[in-house]
């Protein structure tokens, strides 16, 4: 099925759904607030790495793919992946990996999100 976009945004009908986007939604207000308010240590993450190990200590953790599509849904991916092939990166590198690396080589916090993010305490 093609879905035709229309420049509006979908009606969840499903009360899962809600409830997934609100823990979702909550989960990152709570990132945010530990680790770009409160300034915690935070570990910057990929998707395979065993998550549960920073949980179990309690150790905020970014997940790099997860930030990509941060970035992305706020629209700032194009600026990021030009700024990336202005400063000679290859530009078959993988998108969804480098997005991260590119919101911190532009160093914009007015238009970040969050403002951009410190400096992790360990990447994984």
């Amino acid at each position: 099925m093609n879905a035709v976009a229309t420049g509006q945004r979908s009606h969840k009908l499903l009360a899962c759904t809600a409830e997934a986007n609100a823990y979702q939604k909550a989960f990152g207000l709570d990132l945010k607030r530990r680790v770009v308010e409160a300034g915690e240590p935070f570990a910057v993450v990929q998707a395979d790495t065993p998550h549960e190990i920073f949980h179990a200590m309690d150790i905020p953790i970014v997940t790099n793919q997860w930030w990509s599509a941060y970035i992305s849904a706020k629209q700032l991916s194009g600026r990021y992946f030009e700024e990336m092939t202005r400063r000679g990166y290859p530009e078959n590198s993988c998108r969804y990996c480098s997005l991260g690396l590119a919101c911190t080589l532009v160093n914009d916090p007015k238009t970040a999100p969050w403002g951009g993010l410190p400096t992790p305490t360990v990447l994984v």
